[in-house]
This record gives structure tokens, sequence and C-alpha cells, in this order.
């Protein structure tokens, strides 16, 4: 998942562009500053005021330990100009999307969640299939977000009913299924640290109250959020 923090709509679309098929780019006026604590983010795409040409860069976090991609108004107008003074053959978009590939393409991803995926391919001894895959990161990286299936449906451009329709039709459980066992796997990784309270885990992974985690994790597992922060063994 890619935050933007910026206003130029030419920036925006080019990191839409070269961000990976099967990731969110959200603007943080969108999510707010909610992503920070409840989702996780790889990067942070900024553009500051600041009139003077500066290299893009990769910066330590300004509000967390994100890394943030900073590009100043004075590199854009470089840009322009630079296009301009090559006679305009690229769109601009296109131009700005060359500058940033590298930088975008170089930031990891989630460490856990690519772990997640290594195993399940390992274990299944084949590639996720590119939907499912995409469903995952997006619901894994920000889990409050996807915290209803019409977040979900929403993301792909259908209603719930019509992608509960094209699960069903290809003998699919239903997509609700993945919703909730994908967010258990969310909240199972945060429950590894010993400091996350049950409390703090249901308003990080989207569920309405303490009480409400501990009731969807007993009905789908049988154990309380206690169980899943080590091993559990049968």
């Amino acid at each position: 998942m890619i935050i933007l923090d910026v206003n130029d709509p030419t920036l925006e679309a080019a990191v839409v562009s070269v961000a990976s098929s099967d990731e969110d780019v959200f603007s943080q006026t969108f999510v707010g500053a909610s992503v920070f604590r409840h989702g996780f983010p790889r990067l942070v795409v900024r553009q500051t005021r600041a009139p003077v040409f500066e290299s893009v860069r990769i910066a330590p976090g300004r509000d967390s330990d994100i890394p943030s991609m900073v590009i100043t108004a004075g590199t854009l107008a470089r840009w322009r100009f630079e296009r301009r003074a090559h006679g305009g053959g690229e769109s601009e978009e296109r131009i700005f999307a060359n500058r940033i590939k590298s930088h975008v393409q170089r930031t990891p991803p989630v460490g856990w969640i690519e772990e997640l995926f290594q195993n399940l391919e390992r274990m299944s001894g084949a590639p996720l299939p590119t939907a499912f895959r995409g469903m995952a990161r997006r619901v894994l990286e920000y889990p409050l977000y996807y915290g209803s299936l019409g977040a979900v449906a929403e993301r792909v451009g259908l209603t719930s009913g019509a992608l509960q329709g094209r699960f069903f039709r290809r003998d699919l459980p239903s997509p609700s299924d993945h919703l909730r066992w994908l967010r258990l796997i969310a909240l199972t990784s945060g429950l590894r640290d010993s400091e996350m309270t049950v409390a703090d885990a249901a308003a990080r992974y989207g569920y309405t109250s303490a009480g409400n985690l501990c009731r969807s994790v007993r009905t789908m597992v049988g154990l309380g959020p206690s169980d899943l922060r080590e091993p559990h063994v049968a």
C-alpha cells in the first residue's frame, strides 16, 4: 500500500501507474492519519512546497517508521521545463513515472505479508492466483478499511451481491469467508506483539469491540485471542 500526500494530479497518476498491480494507492486526505496506526503502508509519497530542485530521495518517515519519497514543487517544475525543452514528446505523467519508478519499486513490501505469501505458495506448490493475491494483500495491509465485504466489492467495481455471485458460480467459498480468514491472519500476526491488548487489536483490525473480536475468533477457531499469541498445539 502506498499513501499519497500530494496535491499535483499528474504526480498522483504517475505513482498509481508505477505501483504494483495488486496494491492500493490511497490519498492521505481520503484515509486520514489512521492509516499509519491501523494499516501497513510500505511507502508515503510526499510533495513539498519547496521551490528548489532536489533529487528524488527516500527519507525516514516524518510521523512513523514508514519510508517517505519526497518530491519538491521545484523538482516538478524542473521536470516540466525539461519536457518542454525536449519537444514535449512524452506526456507529463509518463515523464514523472519514469523519474520515480525505480524508487517506488525499490521500496520493499511489508515483510510479514510477503513471508505469508511465500509460505502459502510453498504449501500449495503453486503461485497464488493473481486475483486472490490482490484481495489478500489489500485486506492484510489495511484490515480496518476492509472490515466489510462492501469495501472489497467497491475496490473491484461490484456490489457485494455481484461479488458473491462470481464466487458461487465458480464453486468457491463465499468471499465473506475469505475476508474473515484474512482478517484473522492479520490479527494473529498483530497479537505476536505482547504489548498489544485485545482492545488495541480490535481497533487496529476492524472489530467493533474487544468482545466482538473474542466472539469472532472463538466462533472461527474455538480459541481465545490470547491463544493466538503463540503456536497452539492440540
